[in-house]
């Protein structure tokens, strides 16, 4: 019901144009409810003529009709000219009534198509903007491919509710007005029907149940088919270096086998809803069929009443069918729109001070962490009593181990997660009360891993700045030594680079990003062991970029070949989330500690190449 609640606040906003549907769909049901008197005025004038001729008379046709002292027709016509003309005069009349309703369906369905599509756009929009705000703990423990079938298969799920819901709508207007028509001509007959409505509701009541908890499941499962699919074909080389393709299809077979057995167990849960619908309907107009017949027999129903209530009864059956039948759709539906309120719940960043107020004008790029420490899972520190003092203009370097703790300086600064004691400074402000988009205005990260943007050249250099020149975008490229390798592209700047900028080469992808970088102009630097993986050509190239970059900044840099940080001001050595050694290079050099041990190593490895 919560959910439900949720999703009705999407809907009420357009109350005006759901009303006007609405008010078409009543028109629709209107429409439909001429053909019951029309039907009945058929049949009487047809038993008329009929009478007229096998008794040899003059044809006649003469309807005399009282209906609760709402309608009083008395029509007489004589002779076949004037009979013939009559029956003109009906047909024309139906087809009227067809060709209104044909226009009340157009505007009907234009109206409620509308409604729904910007229900959906809005939603889609609502769900990603919520979600690009989330912090990285969130991003951390969820699948790639479960949160992109979350804004597709879900999203699309409430696109079969939301139609749902109108025909629901429309099915309870269609009833109300054939039931009114049946009430006015016999509410006994009537009442006798109406007894297959609570046994509906208790039927469809139970299948609703079981179809939903099974909807979760098979909704869980295509999200993990999903996470599979997004998870192998991004590492397709790795699969097919380790010729793994055998056993990825076994993986992905008992995947969909899992799925295909949730969904039968739906289809059988469905295909029993179907049939005790049916037999309940259909058993309650038999039933009236049964007393028409009697009554009729009886002399206590005229022809002309019963054809006009068998036909509000045939058209009633189908919406209150079509009650039952939506069913699956919704219970779809609502497990789809829990899924996708469970992101909405989600926790927005920052997690802490979220009122901060403070914002980071120009500053110096003084940095200094104040007795840090921090934990990912809250159990196991990472970081422990941190202390860092960065001057303005500065180059500081973290080297150590893997998993001591170096790249998570960087993700705190960043506050990509937030410390659980001490201070981060910068130019004596607490980061922590300053708004986040302005501290991370000041800060470029240039990561090991180079990300970019399916695109062109120029878009993703232009990410650093949205705002700036294409003179300013090469000038950027340029000083990242990327410029060069860009005029050698088919199109130049304008040159789609593919997905992931795979197209490219390591090193042309790390110099796009360093101009990136350039063109964002930040205060702080923060490179990750930016030429970790990059041959020796390349190396220089970006290592020269780089050095252009960190003219005038702070700049933080995590260091995986020492070679390349001997002129930092400050090295600091980390081992277990643990500072056990600063100074620069040849002080440390000179102590007979960690980095002069690491550094020894490298050194020989260097020789033996």
């Amino acid at each position: 019901m919560n959910t439900q609640l949720r999703l009705s606040k999407y809907i009420i906003v357009h109350w005006k144009r759901i009303l006007l549907g609405f008010f078409f769909t009543l028109l629709m049901g209107f429409s439909d409810a001429l053909l019951a008197p029309a039907a009945g005025l058929f049949i009487e004038a047809f038993s008329d003529i009929s009478a007229s001729i096998q008794s040899n008379q003059e044809i006649s046709i003469h309807i005399k009709y009282n209906l609760l002292g709402l309608f009083n027709i008395d029509f007489l016509r004589v002779g076949i000219e004037q009979c013939t003309n009559a029956l003109y005069i009906f047909i024309m009349v139906l087809l009227a009534s067809v060709i209104l309703k044909g226009i009340f369906v157009l505007f009907k369905e234009l109206l409620m198509n509308s409604v729904v599509q910007k229900i959906l756009m809005t939603v889609r929009n609502n769900i990603y903007s919520h979600l690009v705000h989330l912090p990285m703990r969130f991003f951390d423990v969820r699948k790639t491919g479960e949160l992109m079938s979350r804004l597709t298969y879900d999203v699309n799920m409430l696109d079969s509710s939301l139609n749902s819901f109108v025909l629901i709508i429309q099915s309870l207007i269609y009833t109300m007005i054939f039931v009114t028509g049946m009430l006015l001509i016999d509410w006994q007959l009537t009442l006798m029907f109406l007894i297959i409505f609570p046994l509906l509701g208790l039927t469809i009541k139970y299948f609703a149940t079981k179809i939903k908890n099974i909807n979760r499941r098979i909704t869980n499962k295509l999200a993990d088919i999903s996470s599979f699919l997004q998870e192998t074909i991004s590492s397709i080389k790795i699969v097919k270096s380790y010729t793994r393709e055998n056993f990825e299809k076994e993986k992905f077979k008992t995947k969909t086998k899992e799925s295909y057995n949730f969904s039968l167990k739906s289809v059988f849960l469905v295909a029993l809803l179907k049939p005790a619908n049916e037999i309940i309907s259909t058993s309650g107009m038999v039933l009236v069929f049964m007393v028409c017949g009697l009554k009729l027999i009886n002399g206590d129903l005229l022809i002309g009443d019963l054809t006009m209530f068998i036909t509000f009864l045939t058209m009633a059956y189908k919406p209150i069918k079509t009650l039952g039948e939506v069913t699956e759709a919704l219970q779809k539906a609502t497990v789809s729109a829990e899924r996708i309120f469970e992101i909405f719940d989600s926790q927005n960043e920052p997690i802490k001070n979220v009122e901060a107020t403070t914002s980071l004008g120009d500053i110096n790029g003084d940095i200094m962490f104040e007795n840090v420490s921090f934990s990912y899972d809250g159990t196991e520190r990472i970081l422990r009593d941190i202390y860092i003092n960065a001057k303005s203009g500065e180059t500081i370097a973290f080297v150590g181990p893997s998993g001591g703790g170096k790249s998570t300086i960087i993700n705190i600064l960043m506050r990509f997660y937030e410390i659980e004691s001490g201070r981060i400074l910068v130019d004596n402000i607490d980061i922590s009360q300053v708004k986040l988009e302005s501290l991370r205005a000041q800060i470029s990260l240039v990561p090991q891993e180079t990300i970019l943007f399916s695109g062109t050249v120029l878009e993703n250099i232009k990410y650093g700045n949205l705002s700036a020149t294409d003179a300013e975008v090469i000038e950027a490229a340029k000083k990242a030594n990327a410029d060069l390798f860009i005029q050698n592209l088919p199109q130049k700047y304008n040159t789609e680079i593919g997905e992931r900028g795979l197209q490219l080469s390591g090193g042309q992808r790390q110099r796009i990003a360093i101009a990136r970088a350039i063109l964002k102009n930040p205060r702080i630097l923060l490179l990750d062991e930016a030429t970790s993986a990059l041959d020796v050509e390349s190396e220089n190239l970006v290592q020269e970029a780089l050095e252009n970059l960190m003219i005038g900044r702070t700049t933080f840099v995590i260091a995986h070949r020492l070679t390349t940080i001997h002129n930092a001001d400050r090295i600091y050595v980390i081992d277990k989330g643990k500072i056990i050694q600063s100074g620069n290079h040849d002080e440390l050099i000179k102590l007979d500690g960690l980095y002069k041990r690491l550094y020894s190593i490298q050194f020989k490895e260097n020789k033996l190449k």
